[in-house]
């Protein structure tokens, strides 16, 4: 399945729960993208498997409440993960990032925080691109 074809999955599974169909100017709104760019996303209109790119897809994962990495790949499953699997216990490590990220400005947190995911979505696709083509 394409990318475009999970994401009007997405679309028809979230108006099921709200009872009504999710259009793609909402999708477009939520993505910044005008209207025609999801249309051809969705439709495969170039012929290869188009993606919204990190920000703009990790916020319509957001939106449909949707696994972003089920939108972008297809694998594991499709609703978002809503349950908080929290450590019993703390690795150094985790301490140490916790620290640091005290010491971010709130300001700057969120924008930090897309940084790190577009850089580990980027991460991520060029494994799996790489695994691929083996």
């Amino acid at each position: 399945m394409l990318y475009g074809e999970r994401l009007q999955f997405a679309m028809d599974k979230r108006g099921e729960a709200l009872g009504r169909a999710i259009e793609r100017k909402e999708v477009a709104s939520v993505a910044n993208r005008s209207v025609q760019n999801i249309g051809m996303i969705i439709t495969n209109a170039k012929g290869r498997d188009q993606k919204l790119a990190t920000e703009a897809h990790e916020a319509v994962a957001a939106f449909l409440k949707v696994n972003s990495r089920w939108l972008l790949t297809g694998e594991g499953q499709m609703e978002a993960n809503t349950q908080v699997n929290a450590p019993t216990e703390l690795t150094p490590a985790a301490i140490e990032l916790a620290v640091l990220f005290d010491m971010i400005p709130q300001s700057e947190k969120l924008s930090r925080a897309k940084a790190f995911n577009a850089a580990s979505t980027a991460i991520m696709q060029e494994l799996q691109d790489a695994s691929a083509k083996k």
